[in-house]
């Protein structure tokens, strides 16, 4: 019943006028999560994610997509995105509700690294992009939910770009926001300090990420940092100016005929005590992909936090996609 209502609604917003689009498929993705995971003892077993995608082509240069998240015992419009790019043109445009080029964030763990929580970013944004061959540059505006100037300036004054190399065992990226305090964790954690996102000015990120692959293993490795230092009250009590750095190594094999990963991970954050990152964090992860039956996972993680206490947490997660 639950898909049978997302579909009609997915029909409406991408379709239309049903005589003109009849004729489009639209092309479904779900995905469940669910984890069980216990530290210091304690325990819990919750759905972590819920997620329904939805994509149209409406003809041979317009695409849209639609996604609907369950996360944090709360359903949201994840993404909303037409896309646009001309038959024989490498120049693209994607227009609407998205998570902005910032940061790459490709982990196998099951928990979300430092990198994503410091910067992911997610806005109503205007984007153009050029890609050839294994290169890919884009340009990108909207207008934040920080104010500089302690709320006067009310317009679209955010922007960004990225610049990204993939091939089939390399990928290499860079990119630039010119207010990481927009990121999604950085929003909440101004508002909660200042009681508003009001700023004085706008604090600029840079992110870097790099991989390689050789035959079965693969390396990632990312840094996310501000440029500057956020104002004494904007963040923390002090000046601080967070960064994140995140480090990877994968092994697949099979394991009785399934294919599996076992991947360590190694993290590190600096000023970033209030942002719900720990100090530093090593973590275990092995993999196993059962094809039809889903994805299922164990995660040791270790970290340490700011005050200098350690905290140990066990996750079990089954994964399926459908």
């Amino acid at each position: 019943m639950k898909k049978t209502i997302i579909t009609t609604v997915v029909v409406g917003a991408f379709a239309g006028h049903s005589s003109i689009y009849a004729d489009q498929s639209i092309e479904l993705s779900r995905l469940i999560e669910f984890e069980a995971a216990s530290s210091q003892g304690k325990s819990d077993v919750v759905l972590a994610t819920a997620e329904v995608g939805m994509s149209a082509r409406i003809n041979d240069e317009v695409k849209g997509e639609l996604t609907f998240l369950y996360e944090d015992e709360r359903v949201d419009v994840d993404t909303a995105v037409i896309h646009i790019e001309k038959t024989g043109s490498d120049m693209f445009y994607t227009l609407g509700q998205m998570y902005v080029p910032f940061g790459r964030f490709e982990s196998n763990m099951v928990s979300d690294p430092f990198t994503l929580t410091l910067a992911e970013t997610r806005e109503n944004t205007i984007q153009l992009g050029y890609h050839t061959g294994s290169f890919t540059t884009s340009l990108y505006v909207f207008n934040g939910t920080n104010k500089e100037n302690l709320g006067e300036a009310n317009k679209v004054d955010n922007f960004g770009f990225q610049l990204a190399y993939e091939k089939l065992d390399y990928s290499f990226g860079l990119s630039y926001l010119n207010d990481i305090g927009d990121s999604d964790g950085l929003q909440d954690t101004i508002n909660a300090t200042l009681g508003s996102n009001d700023t004085r000015e706008h604090v600029a990120g840079v992110a870097m990420n790099v991989g390689f692959a050789l035959n079965d293993v693969n390396v990632l490795a990312e840094y996310v940092t501000a440029t500057d230092a956020f104002e004494a009250g904007e963040l923390d009590v002090v000046a601080v100016k967070p960064s994140a750095g995140h480090f990877e190594m994968a092994y697949a094999f099979g394991l009785d005929g399934y294919s599996s990963t076992f991947a360590l991970a190694y993290e590190v954050s600096d000023e970033a005590r209030t942002l719900d990152i720990a100090k530093s964090r090593e973590m275990a992860v092995l993999s196993v992909n059962l094809l039809k039956q889903g994805t299922i996972a164990f995660e040791y993680v270790n970290e340490g936090a700011y005050d200098g206490s350690d905290n140990r947490v066990i996750t079990a997660q089954y994964a399926l996609e459908f």
